[in-house]
């Protein structure tokens, strides 16, 4: 079970190392899109009403709507697998660990 404190996840009981980073951005997808739930240095998890399976590889675009960049929101790319699926009635939780991404020069 996770802990909330402040902006950031701690998880009790777990193999996860890493911070995690409560936040909602919309993300695109191969074949949909979703809301994130939070994000680590590693990967992020994300809410869908999409099908994905363990083991899926991922193209994705995370879109920050209130960082501006030139005369659009910012936007962060790459590829990851995902590494976990929880599916809840229509919607999964879909757990991607971030293999490739790129940000956009300035």
């Amino acid at each position: 079970m996770g802990q909330n404190v402040g902006d950031r996840i701690t998880m009790t009981g777990e193999r996860r190392c890493r911070q995690r980073y409560s936040i909602a951005l919309p993300v695109d997808f191969d074949h949909g899109f979703g809301t994130t739930k939070d994000i680590s240095e590693h990967g992020f998890r994300f809410v869908t009403t999409e099908s994905c399976n363990v083991g899926q590889r991922l193209t994705f675009t995370l879109r920050f709507r209130h960082v501006i960049y030139g005369e659009r929101a910012w936007r962060f790319t790459g590829v990851g697998r995902v590494v976990r699926v929880e599916r809840h009635g229509i919607e999964s939780m879909v757990a991607v660990a971030v293999g490739q991404y790129a940000i956009p020069e300035a």
